[in-house]
């Protein structure tokens, strides 16, 4: 047995052999940051298209509901009723039931308007081309949002300051 063995000095490190595998490391390492973050960005996209999708289906659902209520009421969207609007008339009278079932419908006439509204970002023209006619609406109803059942503020402290600021402009109010 040979006693005396000398170990073997290293003299240095041989980057031919290291340089490679440490850049095959740091190539994967950033490929692999950028498709999660390219995954990530596709993925937030297709979650904000199918919610913007499931809103949409919930608005259609609203203007359906209401669509039925003035179907089984037809004086509700007539300009002949809608322009005899007076709170008083809901509160007493031979009309009363029929004048406060126009002040809920007209309720949720606001309140679905309001929420198409937000979905369109306060956009008049998406709403008018892309949806319904928000305009003519707002005018056949204009009397009751004037002068609601309940609170003369009522309108204006339900809803938010964009969607009160855009029923002003389809009553020519600015």
């Amino acid at each position: 047995m040979d006693i005396n063995c000398v170990p073997e000095v290293v003299t240095g490190v041989d980057w031919s052999k290291i340089g490679p595998a440490i850049l095959g490391t740091v190539l994967s390492v950033v490929v692999s940051g950028v498709l999660f973050f390219v995954k990530n960005n596709i993925d937030k996209k297709i979650r904000e298209e199918n919610q913007k999708k499931a809103d949409l289906d919930q608005l259609d659902k609203q203007l359906d509901d209401i669509l039925k209520i003035a179907i089984s009421y037809p004086y509700l969207e007539t300009k002949k009723f809608c322009e005899t609007w007076d709170k008083t008339k809901a509160e007493i009278g031979d009309d009363c039931d029929r004048y406060q079932r126009y002040s809920v419908f007209c309720n949720l006439v606001f309140n679905y308007l309001s929420r198409l509204a937000e979905y369109c970002e306060y956009d008049l023209e998406c709403i008018q081309k892309q949806h319904i006619n928000m305009k003519e609406w707002v005018r056949l109803h204009q009397k009751n949002w004037n002068d609601p059942l309940n609170d003369p503020n009522e309108n204006i402290d339900s809803y938010d300051e964009k969607f009160v600021a855009l029923v002003n402009k389809c009553l020519g109010k600015h």
